[in-house]
């Protein structure tokens, strides 16, 4: 007597609206707002699903040694003997960092999302045709797709150095003891943030920057004060071409360079540009087009497959990669689920960096605009003049905009106290299509930094008064009156 066969289960793809690759807070923020309008959404977390590690531990370090500074400079306020030399507890600080990490998981839990609706496969993704998403033990054929992977961490130039001496962002809360000598590699928001931070705690930095300057693609005027901040503080910045060659010592210190001049430090702090993780998406058979290591898209975050959208590091739109993710994925969703999204335009973001001085950016900068073949004015205000700011001890920097002679504001750059913050007025101005003389009508009062926005503002006007055609136009109006 035969036996019934066995028959094989037909594996059921899934089906949703929208599938979402990717773990960090922008693939969050868009799986809720998609399962919010009711839409069926699929994340897929290659990585650790709401991962906030390492801009967390980056925050955390900064705050506490900005408190540290401030006590240690406050002798000049009348601060006690010891102020000059607070004790830092390495490891308290680490538990704060710790502590903001969870007072966040609640909020970027699996079963949060789950409980919105939201389908959460923590596992890694490939595509296996241009419509199909395999995900673990499970096929995907989503509507929509948005690829939001988190940036691989960059490897340091150098073998045989014990895990425990090289830093990244993310495994900042695992350092137990300030390091004796860091060495940092790069030049950008987060290498000058831990700099800065690890030297206030008491280490000696030295910094390798590949290029003619911190923040490369900003304002060299601007960053050049950022540069004169760090080395008050006895942070050795170096500029070259090339990062000098590493060799880890038989002590376990690492090298850099070779001779005489040749440098030692116990710790290394790798912060250079991130790469984005894409080998293993399958984006050609995805027919998803690549350029030099990112995804093409256009101003809507499409990439060369109309069902697939791609946002953050690993996107490129034109020649220019953006680190917006959310904006960028903001973008994607709206075209994605409406097919309607103003196009992303990254001269509207903000760039910041969260150190000290503070530096925030929006829109051109002065070499940006010349080079467009804009006319343009520039106008300058001192965070040195700011009343709130001489009261702190904080006048470093200034409010340096860029705008075209009938005062269309083509970009703003600052760097001082609270700039973060203060380019909000800047940005929204620039999304908005006021003029600068928008902004010299606002009323700031005289004990907040933002006043420095005003009188940069009122530089204009000063111009525009005299121009000689104004000058007859005051003329007419004084004798009338």
């Amino acid at each position: 007597m035969n036996k019934p066969m066995a028959l094989k289960a037909k594996q059921v793809a899934l089906t949703p609206d929208l599938c979402i690759v990717g773990s960090g807070s922008a693939a969050l923020t868009v799986a809720a707002t998609g399962a919010l309008l009711g839409l069926s959404v699929v994340v897929v977390a290659p990585g650790r699903f709401g991962s906030l590690d390492g801009p967390a531990a980056v925050d955390a370090l900064s705050a506490v040694a900005q408190r540290v500074h401030d006590i240690r400079t406050g002798v000049r306020f009348g601060g006690g003997p010891d102020a000059e030399t607070p004790a830092v507890d390495l490891a308290a600080v680490l538990s704060h960092a710790r502590d903001i990490l969870a007072a966040r998981s609640p909020m970027t839990a699996p079963e949060r999302y789950e409980a919105m609706g939201v389908r959460v496969i923590e596992s890694g993704a490939r595509f296996s045709n241009p419509e199909t998403l395999m995900a673990g033990a499970e096929t995907i054929k989503a509507r929509r797709y948005i690829l939001l992977p988190e940036p691989l961490r960059e490897e340091p130039p150098v073998t045989g150095l014990e895990p425990a001496r090289i830093i990244h962002a993310d495994t900042i809360p695992n350092l137990t003891d300030v390091p004796r000598h860091l060495l940092v590699l790069g030049g950008g928001a987060t290498a000058i943030a831990l700099a800065q931070a690890y030297r206030r705690f008491g280490s000696a930095v030295t910094m390798f920057v590949e290029g003619p300057r911190l923040l490369h693609s900003e304002d060299p005027e601007m960053t050049a004060i950022v540069a004169r901040g760090l080395r008050a503080e006895a942070i050795d910045i170096r500029f070259s071409h090339a990062i000098p060659t590493l060799t880890a010592r038989p002590d376990g210190d690492v090298q850099a360079g070779v001779g005489p001049g040749a440098l030692t430090a116990s710790h290394l702090l790798v912060a250079n540009r991130q790469t984005a993780a894409l080998a293993d998406l399958g984006l050609d058979v995805a027919k998803v087009r690549t350029k030099a290591g990112t995804i093409a898209v256009d101003s809507r975050m499409r990439t060369s497959n109309a069902r697939i959208y791609a946002a953050g590091p690993v996107a490129s739109v034109g020649d220019t990669a953006i680190q917006a993710t959310a904006e960028q994925a903001g973008t994607a969703f709206r075209h994605a689920i409406f097919r309607h999204a103003k196009p992303f335009d990254p001269l509207l973001v903000p760039r910041i960096g969260a150190f000290d001085p503070a530096f925030a950016a929006i829109g051109l900068t002065e070499e940006q605009a010349k080079a467009e073949g804009h006319a343009i004015r520039i106008l300058r205000a001192a965070f040195a003049d700011n009343a709130r700011a001489r009261a702190r001890g904080r006048g470093q920097g200034h409010v340096k905009a860029v705008v075209t002679p009938s005062g269309r504001i083509l970009g703003c750059t600052m760097v001082g106290p609270e700039a973060p913050d203060l380019i909000m007025p800047w940005a929204l101005a620039m999304a908005k299509g006021l003029g600068v003389s928008d902004l010299a009508d606002l009323a700031f009062s005289d004990a907040s930094y933002g006043e420095t926005t005003k009188r940069a503002a009122v530089e204009f006007l000063k111009m525009s008064a005299q121009d000689p055609w104004m000058r007859r136009v005051i003329g007419v109006l004084r004798r009338w009156s």
